[in-house]
């Protein structure tokens, strides 16, 4: 309700599949990954995540994954609570799992890091 999208929960990150025929039945074509923000900390969170991402990759689903800092919420439904927003960051290896990248084996130069404007 408080991001006006349609959601689909689980009950534990270890349940991700559970979604799976759900997602099916609905013809999702999109899907956003919205895990607990302590995957960044979690082993276990960020392992399901990947997997999931991975998962819904290889059957064809357009994934993006929501992230936040942790200090806002745990759970993206405490930090829309909060009335806080989050960032959907595209997943980079869609395009590996199907088939399109190419391996590259080359050398890559580097940068002093002191030389590196930050980013934010």
């Amino acid at each position: 309700v408080l991001s006006g999208l349609l959601t689909v929960s689980i009950p534990g990150v270890a349940m991700w599949r559970q979604a799976l025929p759900v997602l099916l039945a609905i013809q999702a074509r999109r899907v956003l990954l919205a895990f607990d923000a302590d995957w960044r900390a979690n082993a276990h969170v960020a392992q399901a995540l990947g997997h999931a991402a991975l998962a819904l990759v290889a059957a064809g689903y357009a994934v993006e994954v929501e992230i936040w800092e942790a200090a806002l919420g745990k759970g993206i439904d405490d930090l829309l609570a909060a009335g806080h927003t989050l960032t959907s960051v595209a997943l980079a290896f869609g395009a590996a799992l199907r088939g399109q990248a190419t391996v590259w084996t080359g050398r890559l130069s580097t940068v002093d890091a002191t030389e590196v404007r930050p980013w934010h």
